[in-house]
């Protein structure tokens, strides 16, 4: 029983940075082919991209696992396993709008292969009354016995693109990828460009739109990496 929940739980997270890759993929190709590698300046008119992948914190977890009894009375997760968030600024509506539909083109069909998921059975889902434009899709995927669910959520509102992705334990995945969503939507861009902390977590300019720590939305779940995804950042230190 414990190492199969330790097996499972591996696979969640496995499954976590498979749909991060998602994102990455399919902003990256330009709808008939996707690429090894992703690229979001071919898309005309964006300004900015940045995301925040949330996970359980899995440091506790283990923790929490010092005993024998403790590790048997572990039940498996449920609820939210990861989150991912991002959010892309344009320099027009019309950029916009265009830069979400080859989102949705891309993930609307090719989903299936880039989540790599053996026969996965993607679903639409209905989210049109969310934003100027809206899209999502849901799979379920079967891991050692456990069931899991992974929900993507493509917004965009004025002058800006929205994703929004949730692997869950088992619950719906749906219902906070939207939440996520249309929170990032309401929030304001703050001043700046944005600095990092001693963590590496970012606030101001358009990191204001993501999800903070501690948020009703990502409530249980710990900041595991902010990413500059375009411009890239040019973090290199050789003297």
């Amino acid at each position: 029983m414990p190492m199969r929940l330790l097996r499972t739980m591996l696979a969640l997270v496995a499954v976590a940075v498979i749909a991060a890759g998602v994102i990455r993929a399919a902003v990256a190709q330009d709808v008939e082919e996707v690429e090894d590698e992703f690229d979001f300046s071919r898309l005309e008119g964006v300004e900015q991209v940045v995301g925040r992948t949330f996970s359980m914190d899995f440091a506790a977890l283990m923790a929490s696992m010092a005993t024998p009894e403790a590790v048997e009375d572990m039940a498996y997760p449920t609820g939210i396993i990861s989150a991912i968030a991002v959010v892309a600024k344009f320099d027009e509506v019309d950029n916009a709008e265009a830069g979400w539909e080859v989102l949705r083109q891309s993930f609307g069909e090719q989903a299936a292969t880039m989540m790599g998921v053996e026969d996965a059975v993607i679903n639409e889902v209905d989210v049109n009354d969310l934003a100027d434009n809206a899209a999502g899709y849901s799979t379920t995927v079967d891991e050692d016995g456990t069931t899991f669910n992974v929900s993507i959520i493509l917004l965009r509102e004025g002058e800006y693109a929205y994703i929004s992705v949730i692997t869950t334990g088992g619950d719906d995945a749906t219902e906070p990828a939207e939440a996520i969503a249309e929170d990032m939507i309401d929030e304001d861009t703050g001043d700046g460009e944005g600095e990092a902390n001693e963590d590496g977590v970012y606030s101001g300019g358009l990191w204001d739109k993501l999800p903070e720590e501690g948020a009703d939305t990502v409530a249980g779940l710990i900041i595991a990496v902010d990413e500059q995804i375009y411009p890239e950042v040019d973090d290199t230190t050789e003297e």
